[in-house]
């Protein structure tokens, strides 16, 4: 079950980084690890680009430079999971794949992205990565997701989300609709040209399905 959170009310939180056991009892030693960036109250819109294949009859990297049209009214803020990192800078990034997590410390992406994760990598490789607020456990791409509803963004739309219209029941699809009725006050777009959209998450009241020509238009991309 997921609980909907926000960021407004999150200063921080403790994690693990040691278990020990002594005469049988379990010993932990905890750290606080704060809140890394402060609520932003002007957040209104965001993109979470997944990695499905139908993201690829749109050039989703070319959104690191969107302005939102006049006076930058609808800019849309950027997340992201899986090979995101590899073509553009993104607001926040999610990731617990281990090989990912040292590409990205080689390929100094971390010093200018916030990458998230859990509190065992944060401790694993300490001062480059972020804590995902109270690590619910999630798929990265929803997490991604998650992330964007934390932050507390109005309006998400999701790219690259492809999901089996005939069954509802993937890990993916599941915990989407569980975030997406949790997330209530959000209104969610699943942007694709393909008819890879789960009837599940359609038949929620806060969804919507649009194609990429839809979103060019809404988002002034």
């Amino acid at each position: 079950m997921i609980i909907p959170r926000f960021r407004t009310d999150y200063t921080g939180e403790f994690v693990v980084i040691k278990t020990t056991f002594r005469n049988g009892i379990k010993e932990q030693e905890r750290e606080w690890v704060a809140n890394p960036t402060p609520a932003d109250a002007t957040l209104n819109r965001a993109a979470v680009i997944g990695v499905g294949k139908s993201r690829s009859v749109f050039k989703w990297w070319k959104l690191q430079d969107h302005n939102g049209g006049l006076l930058g009214s609808n800019k849309l803020k950027t997340y992201g999971s899986g090979d995101t990192y590899k073509r553009m800078i993104l607001d926040s990034y999610m990731t617990n794949e281990q090989n990912i997590l040292v590409d990205i410390i080689e390929l100094k992406y971390d010093e200018e992205n916030l990458v998230y994760t859990t509190g065992s990598n944060c401790v694993r490789y300490p001062d480059h990565f972020y804590l995902l607020p109270y690590s619910p456990y999630l798929d990265d791409s929803v997490a991604a997701a998650y992330l964007a509803a934390f932050d507390g963004n109005k309006e998400i739309f999701l790219l690259g989300y492809d999901q089996d219209p005939a069954n509802d029941t993937t890990s993916e699809t599941a915990q989407l609709i569980n975030l997406v009725t949790a997330y209530s006050n959000v209104k969610w777009n699943i942007v694709s040209d393909w008819n890879l959209i789960s009837p599940g998450l359609t038949a929620l009241p806060n969804v919507k399905s649009m194609t990429y020509s839809e979103f060019i238009t809404t988002c002034d991309v």
